[in-house]
């Protein structure tokens, strides 16, 4: 689907070489990486922490940033710079019903409370030096496979589309008979305002201090030198929304990565899902080795050392990781997929999604 911007100009460099777009791809992916490394969000402890009642706000300062700096820049794509938008990554979004998106991001949010991680904060924490991060990755690979296989069956398909919204009422601006241009303003101001307030109410000093403590690789000692505010982070990451957006017509997506390599890796599998992800996925593939890099690179700049692996357990996050992919896949998007490409194109199934994941992981925190 395409915004009414459409019959204006083209993304920037959708002309360009496939040389150049994956370069930028990988360039986009290693800034992803590197804020989330720089504002602790690809610490276990820190995500952990913010669905244990609330212990840290590291992430959902982070998350929220990021949301509303993907919202006003892809006003800005489509309002001011009057580019063609479109959604290419959202494509998944629209052949689901809403009990799926619901469904599937509920069992997105228990992976993540399980693991301390995202599908696309595994590629950070795996450039950070976790070794808990390969278990979780093996269990990604597995939701993936998972997926594959129901993916083959005709009534798991047609389960997924059950219930679909009416095209009025998938789009935000519509429901709430708002201009889509006022609504995305609205939208990102509130959620910066917000983020804002956590911050003045939690300094993230403090809060990242309980996280990783003060020893090697930790915090105090040298200036707060190897960490960033979340919500700077944040903003960095939303920046990265921009320019997939306006450079290429793109957007932030990682939970089809996985799905991408598993079909690389069974090149004469003929399943219909592997078959559509082995090409169709390549952009979020060339994204997230991006973050692995990014997130490695500013590792060994900083000296930091990623702190919570002796605190997790395996079998948790390798079951966590099952539920990470197979959920995100079910629900048609991921924590970047809804939380920020899907808000900033003000998707009702995107702030479904939002809910039902943040609302299970507190759950899921709670009872394990």
């Amino acid at each position: 689907m395409s915004t009414s911007s459409d019959s204006n100009r083209s993304p920037l460099l959708a002309k360009a070489s496939p040389a150049l777009r994956y370069a930028v791809l990988l360039m986009c992916g290693s800034v992803f990486g590197a804020a989330l490394q720089r504002g602790r969000v690809h610490e276990a402890l820190t995500v952990m922490g913010q669905f244990a009642f609330f212990k840290h706000n590291v992430m959902l300062k982070m998350f929220i940033s990021s949301a509303a700096t993907s919202i006003f820049c892809l006003y800005l794509v489509e309002h001011v710079l009057r580019l063609s938008t479109t959604r290419a990554s959202m494509t998944t979004q629209f052949s689901r019903g809403l009990p799926a998106v619901v469904l599937g991001a509920a069992i997105m949010g228990a992976g993540m409370a399980l693991t301390g991680s995202c599908p696309g904060t595994v590629y950070a924490q795996l450039g950070a030096g976790s070794l808990n991060a390969w278990i979780i990755l093996a269990g990604c690979f597995c939701g993936a496979g998972l997926m594959a296989v129901l993916q083959s069956k005709p009534e798991f398909v047609q389960m997924l589309g059950q219930h679909k919204l009416a095209s009025a009422q998938t789009s935000l601006s519509s429901l709430f008979n708002m201009p889509r241009d006022k609504l995305s303003l609205v939208m990102a101001g509130a959620l910066f305002s917000f983020a804002v307030l956590l911050e003045v109410l939690v300094p993230w000093k403090q809060d990242v201090v309980s996280i990783v403590g003060s020893g090697k690789g930790g915090v105090s000692g040298s200036g707060w030198s190897t960490a960033n505010p979340a919500v700077a982070s944040g903003i960095a990451i939303g920046l990265v929304q921009f320019a997939l957006q306006a450079v290429l017509g793109s957007q932030l997506g990682s939970s089809g990565s996985y799905a991408c390599v598993l079909a690389w890796a069974l090149p004469g599998s003929s399943n219909p899902y592997l078959s559509r992800c082995r090409l169709g996925n390549i952009g979020q593939l060339l994204v997230m080795t991006g973050v692995v890099l990014g997130a490695f690179l500013s590792s060994l700049q900083t000296g930091a050392v990623y702190m919570s692996d002796a605190a997790m357990n395996p079998f948790k996050q390798f079951f966590g990781g099952v539920l990470l992919v197979f959920g995100a896949q079910t629900a048609g998007g991921c924590t970047s997929g809804h939380g920020m490409s899907g808000l900033g194109f003000q998707s009702t199934y995107s702030l479904a999604a939002v809910v039902s994941m943040f609302v299970s992981a507190i759950v899921t925190a709670a009872l394990f």
